[in-house]
């Protein structure tokens, strides 16, 4: 029996290990990264195999250990699926030639493509949450996965439905400072609240008047003191609600011009108040008060920049990272709107990006990117120099 690859796309590393033998069994085509310590992309490639967890050591002074054991019987489930390679690319800078390029490096780690034997269909949100856990919402699926920070699932919650705790493609999740889980539950326009187990609370947004409703909210945004922003992508702004889901304000409005919005898909809100929006329709990033004033465009020197931005994370040394969906890579800004470079080229293979969708940063230096054109999300390490 062998453990077998289900994505073979690093053969140049595959080629120079050699697979261990274990209790008569053999794994084959095991890639490890000297960053990380799990194993590729595991699942048993005969029937009557099944995947324990253990330490075997592979031996070779580059490499890590792999949590693999190997037993008869039937295939355990749950079990992630984990990609690992290292690959390094660098960031050009705007306005160099092609050979200059920054110091800036993107780093493989790994990439969780789904849990047991199934890919994930549509990973759109990827949180990280308490407890050291990560969150993946899979919203095609109508499911939300609960991993660790390396790429092993602990649970999975929810299901397709419109009653309470059920939900219909969640785009994103956020957490108070108790714990509880505040999902966007996209298709039933609403804002649902469950605890960390996954039990079902309360909900609101909905069932409001027009402009006080959340409509297809693709983010959410819980503040220490209780106060909850949605991003209500068919409303066309940010609603503002107290702890009790109690609407306060509106910001931002239909339209083009600086101030409106078109399609908003992630927010932030910085330590100082100021709240960063995806405007997605309008192909930029837009800053606003907590009064709701505006306050200024990133990057408005160049309108070609930016097609259908979606995620938005708080990157290391002050920057602002961006998922730019239709050119399929990561654009790095200052908090001052500047532009500093680009990482990462379109493709499938890791590394590479293909409709990235929310971005999720660690630091000092680690990025989980949620790649709905891949369906699988990667982690990465991200260095300046």
């Amino acid at each position: 029996m062998h453990i077998g690859l289900k994505n073979r796309q690093t053969n140049e590393l595959k080629s120079n290990l050699k697979p261990p033998n274990l209790a008569g069994n053999s794994i084959e085509g095991v890639i490890i990264s000297p960053h990380f310590s799990q194993i590729i992309d595991a699942y048993p490639s005969q029937p009557g195999t099944r995947i324990t967890r253990r330490t075997i050591c592979l031996g070779a002074a580059a490499l890590c250990c792999v949590n693999l054991g190997i037993t008869e019987g039937k295939p355990e489930s749950p079990l992630s699926l984990i990609h690992c390679s290292s690959l390094t690319a660098s960031v050009k800078q705007g306005g160099q030639s092609p050979n200059q390029s920054t110091q800036i490096s993107l780093t493989v780690l790994a990439t969780i493509a789904g849990i047991a034997r199934e890919r994930f269909r549509g990973p759109f949100g990827v949180r990280l949450g308490p407890q050291g856990s990560l969150w993946v919402c899979d919203d095609l699926a109508h499911s939300i996965h609960m991993f660790t920070r390396d790429g092993t699932l602990l649970r999975s919650l929810g299901s397709h439905g419109t009653g309470p705790g059920q939900i219909a493609w969640a785009d994103s999740i956020a957490f108070d400072p108790s714990g509880n889980i505040y999902i966007a539950d996209t298709g039933n326009n609403r804002i649902q609240v469950w605890d960390f187990s996954g039990r079902f609370i309360r909900e609101f947004g909905r069932n409001l008047l027009p402009w006080r409703s959340v409509r297809n909210p693709r983010d959410i945004w819980v503040e220490p003191d209780g106060t909850i922003y949605v991003a209500s992508y068919s409303n066309n702004c940010i609603q503002v609600f107290d702890r009790a889901g109690t609407w306060l304000r509106s910001i931002g409005r239909e339209g083009h011009a600086p101030g409106e919005l078109m399609g908003p898909v992630q927010l932030l809100v910085s330590l100082s108040g100021e709240i960063y929006v995806s405007d997605s329709g309008n192909n930029r990033i837009q800053v606003f008060g907590r009064d709701g004033r505006f306050l200024r465009l990133m990057s408005n020197d160049n309108s070609q920049l930016l097609i259908k931005p979606l995620g938005i994370a708080f990157g290391p040394q002050g920057t602002l990272l961006a998922a730019n969906y239709g050119r399929d890579r990561i654009e790095i800004f200052g908090i001052d709107g500047r532009h500093i470079g680009s990482v990462g080229r379109s493709g499938e293979k890791p590394g590479e990006l293909k409709k990235p969708t929310t971005l999720q940063f660690e630091p000092p230096d680690r990025l989980y990117i949620a790649e709905e054109g891949n369906h699988r999300i990667q982690i990465m390490r991200l260095r300046f120099p």
